[in-house]
C-alpha cells in the first residue's frame, strides 16, 4: 500500500483508494492504471521504456504491450488528455511514455533550480553561459563610458 495522498497538476491522487480527485468529481480507477499513474508521477518528465514501465507495475513475467497500451488509454480518458495534444501522457513511439507534468507543485526553493534545469535543457548550458558574460560585459562597459563621459 501507498502512504499518502499526491498532488497532481489540478487532481489528488488516493493510492490507497484507487481515487483521482479532481475539483467537481472523483474517479475510481482499476489498480494497476492507479499504479501506473503513481509510477509515472514518480518520473515525471522521463522518458520511460514500454518494457520497464511494465516491468515495474505489473511486475516480472511474461505482460503484451497491450496491457500497457489499455492502462494508458483508460488513464487519459480518467485525466481528460488528448493523445494527439497531450497535456499528461505523451507518447514517444517505438519507445515509450512520458508524464508532462510533475506530480506536485515545485516549492519555492526549487524553482530557481527548476527554472536552470529547464533553461539548460532548452538552450543548453554553454549558450547561457556566453549570454551571461556578453551582458556582464556590456553593463560593465556602459559603466566605464557613462563614468568617462561625466568626467568630462
Amino acid at each position: 500500500m501507498f502512504e499518502k495522498d499526491i498532488p497532481f497538476d489540478e487532481w489528488l491522487l488516493k493510492p490507497n483508494s484507487n481515487e483521482i480527485v479532481g475539483k467537481s468529481r472523483t474517479i475510481k480507477l482499476d489498480h494497476k492504471v492507479m499504479q501506473l499513474l503513481v509510477y509515472f508521477t514518480q518520473n515525471s518528465n522521463k522518458d520511460l521504456a514500454k518494457d520497464e514501465i511494465i516491468k515495474a507495475v505489473w511486475g516480472e513475467g511474461f505482460f503484451s504491450e497491450e496491457v500497457l497500451t489499455v492502462a494508458v488509454s483508460t488513464l487519459r480518458k480518467a485525466l481528460g488528455d488528448n493523445p494527439q495534444k497531450p497535456k499528461y501522457i505523451k507518447t514517444i513511439p517505438r519507445f515509450g511514455y512520458r508524464l508532462l507534468s510533475a506530480a506536485s507543485s515545485p516549492s519555492k526553493k526549487n524553482t530557481k533550480k527548476n527554472l536552470l534545469k529547464f533553461l539548460e535543457e532548452k538552450i543548453g548550458l554553454r549558450f547561457l553561459i556566453v549570454s551571461f558574460i556578453a551582458i556582464l560585459f556590456l553593463v560593465v562597459s556602459l559603466v566605464i563610458f557613462l563614468a568617462d563621459k561625466h568626467r568630462h
